[in-house]
């Protein structure tokens, strides 16, 4: 296969996209066993932005991809409703059934996003049919794992609306950006709530990455009073943030572990300290990290109670078992882990 010479950003083009012209218009009969969309669709009980939006989205999906503009007597009818008791095992986040009988298609859903997510999984079938026909029967579907969250591929903090639709369409719940302050991003001055209010409308909850500068020990008498001037004023300015993740890379702090150098590992790199050949405080499982989190969790749920603290293990993953093993059950309840 002959490679496509490309511009620089030309990638940007593909994330964007959202069709394919004409990838369902049917080249074959409909099947017993299938209802057809080629009249149309019209929906009912449609509540919540972010399904309102979904329902646009699959109207314009059946317009671009199947030619399909508009709506006969005979257009198929998709009805949301919400019953527990019949979702069983799937009534959970974003939990869904879809049952397609002759006339119609009933999307039970455990929450929004699962019915807008129902949706998503229909186009993703009649793409794979490669015609507006859908086989009838039931269909149960639920998250492996949540969050699901990605930073942006199109730029740093970058999500235009058509990426986001995308990025939901194919599962991803959350999406992470990086946070040095109040409205400040690692490039400069950046506009979190913008971003935060455009996603929820997606149904896509944001996450903020720490890339703060934490000068003060867990352990220093003043220490719980600044970390509330950092924590606390980011989460009342950027009240949508779902949680903040504490990478090691990006996160240090001046921690009293004897198997650490308290000198920050960049710190070192800039100011040409000597190596002691002990790590910095991000690249080890130090004993008083649990304090620390305690201590950023406290703050954020001053501002935000409903927020977390997620701590991940990206950096120290190689340290020795027990310390491991130690600190995560240290952690404060409340304080989520993520294995990376």
């Amino acid at each position: 296969m002959e490679l496509k010479l490309e511009n620089k950003y030309d990638f940007r083009e593909r994330l964007l996209k959202l069709y394919d012209e004409g990838a369902i218009v049917a080249e074959r009969e409909k099947e017993t066993n299938e209802i057809s969309f080629k009249s149309g669709v019209v929906f009912e009980n449609v509540n919540g932005k972010a399904l309102k939006k979904a329902t646009e989205e699959f109207k314009e999906f059946l317009k671009v991809e199947g030619e399909i503009k508009d709506c006969k007597e005979d257009a198929v009818v998709i009805k949301f409703i919400k019953d527990d008791n019949e979702l069983g095992e799937f009534a959970t986040f974003k939990g869904r059934a879809i049952t397609v009988t002759d006339k119609e298609v009933i999307i039970n859903g455990y929450d929004e996003r699962g019915c807008a997510q129902a949706l998503y999984d229909i186009e993703k079938e009649l793409k794979r049919n490669k015609a507006p026909y859908l086989a009838k029967g039931e269909r149960k579907k639920r998250p492996a794992f949540s969050p699901r969250m990605v930073h942006s591929a199109y730029g740093l903090d970058i999500f235009p609306d058509n990426y986001m639709l995308n990025l939901v369409k194919d599962g991803v719940d959350s999406i992470v950006l990086f946070c040095k302050g109040v409205n400040e991003n690692r490039v400069g001055e950046f506009d979190f709530n913008d971003v935060i209010e455009r996603a929820e409308s997606f149904g896509l909850d944001t996450y903020a990455y720490c890339s703060f500068v934490n000068f003060v020990s867990p352990f220093d008498e003043d220490a719980e009073e600044k970390y509330e001037k950092v924590y606390t004023e980011f989460f009342r300015a950027h009240n949508g943030f779902k949680g903040m993740i504490f990478v090691g890379e990006s996160v240090e702090f001046p921690s009293r572990d004897k198997n650490v150098e308290p000198v920050y590992f960049y710190d070192r790199q800039n100011a040409g300290v000597e190596d002691s050949g002990k790590p910095g405080p991000g690249w080890w499982p130090c004993e008083d990290y649990p304090r620390f989190a305690a201590m950023v969790q406290n703050a954020v749920k001053k501002a935000n109670p409903n927020a977390f603290v997620i701590v991940c293990s990206y950096n120290w993953g190689y340290a020795p078992e027990k310390e491991r093993i130690e600190l995560l059950n240290a952690l404060p309840d409340g304080v989520r882990f993520m294995s990376t």
